[in-house]
């Protein structure tokens, strides 16, 4: 926070106190979506083992961030950027892995970016976001265009891969624009 006003610490701190709701609260919305696709998708016991794994892990995370909310040590900026960023990695690796047999551009999973980008982009400045929307959309695309074993993007895919994209760095957007609003309205109460 090198470089910012006392006033400018002090909100980036109320963001976070009060942005880590949010988060928590994408993420359940993960867990449980992720849960329901799973399971809608699975064709055998071995189509549900391949994503419970890391679910696991991100319940447990989950209930330590929730856990901390509830007794009151709230999480701080680096911390919910690191739980971002494990829930981007859980989302990618579920997508390339693929569940019910579907992996790059046919796996649903990609749905499961928007809220976790959402959160993300309610909490902190646009530029921060543009760079964590730019990291994510740059591994979905390479996950979709080059990893995914024997997927190839034809058949009107691209304009469905373009679509995504697009919408994932709308999210991002929207998500700051609505933040910078909550700003200046904290701001002119201040006042």
């Amino acid at each position: 926070m090198r470089g910012m006003t006392k006033a400018e610490v002090t909100e980036a701190r109320q963001d976070v106190f009060y942005g880590q709701i949010v988060f928590i609260w994408a993420r359940w919305i993960v867990i449980v979506s992720t849960l329901f696709l799973v399971l809608r998708n699975a064709r055998g016991v071995a189509d549900i083992q391949i994503p419970m794994i890391p679910l696991v892990l991100l319940i447990a995370a989950n209930f330590f961030l929730h856990g901390r909310f509830v007794m009151r040590q709230p999480a701080n900026a680096i911390l919910l950027t690191i739980a971002t960023t494990i829930d981007f990695v859980f989302i990618t690796v579920v997508i390339l892995l693929g569940a019910g047999g579907m992996t790059g551009i046919d796996n649903p999973m990609f749905v499961l970016y928007y809220p976790v980008l959402l959160a993300y982009s309610l909490v902190f400045p646009r530029a921060r976001t543009l760079i964590m929307a730019s990291i994510l959309i740059a591994a979905y695309l390479l996950i979709c265009l080059f990893l995914s074993p024997g997927v190839s993007i034809a058949d009107g895919d691209e304009k469905v891969l373009a679509v995504r994209v697009v919408m994932l760095l709308i999210t991002a957007l929207l998500g700051t624009m609505y933040w910078r609003i909550q700003r200046r309205r904290r701001r002119g109460e201040a006042s």
